[in-house]
């Protein structure tokens, strides 16, 4: 009964973490987005609203470790050696949504990380654009990295 109980807290705890998830993978399109085709406002505001998930990231992750640290307490295992994998096979039936939580967070987790890289890129690009503008008005890359340095900007 003890495990059920814990068993019932890891799928709410995934159901979270699969909702974050899904905020984060549109978070970052709506910043991607952004990139190519926004306003600063809106880059801004997308940003915004990656951090504040990321930052609920933080609160999810101590609830994880809280139960599985009693579940490892209750099999008398380490908790670092379990996984959402070994534990739906040790709760057997009542493990069976735990397995589908875990399947769909790591379709998630695989697309964020796709998304992120592809924001990196970008903002990448962006980054070099501006830094090729920056020297064609300039005229050499050493005379921009000098500190306070200025330039007319109606040349």
């Amino acid at each position: 009964m003890i495990a059920q109980k814990f068993i019932n807290a890891l799928e709410a705890w995934l159901v979270d973490e699969v909702a974050g998830k899904e905020r984060l993978v549109v978070g970052l399109e709506r910043q991607e987005n952004a990139l190519v085709n926004g306003t600063a406002e809106e880059i801004g505001a997308a940003t915004r609203a990656i951090e504040a998930e990321i930052s609920q990231e933080l609160d999810r992750s101590r609830r994880r470790e809280v139960i599985f640290a009693r579940l490892g307490a209750h099999w008398n295992v380490a908790p670092v050696a379990l996984t959402l994998g070994s534990i739906a096979e040790r709760a057997g039936q009542s493990g069976a949504r735990i397995e589908e939580l875990r399947d769909r967070l790591r379709l998630l987790v695989a697309e964020s990380l796709r998304r992120n890289r592809r924001v990196a890129r970008l903002v990448h690009v962006h980054q070099s654009v501006v830094q090729e503008t920056l020297t064609a008005l300039v005229g050499s890359q050493g005379a921009m990295t000098e500190t306070g340095a200025l330039f007319d900007a109606r040349m």
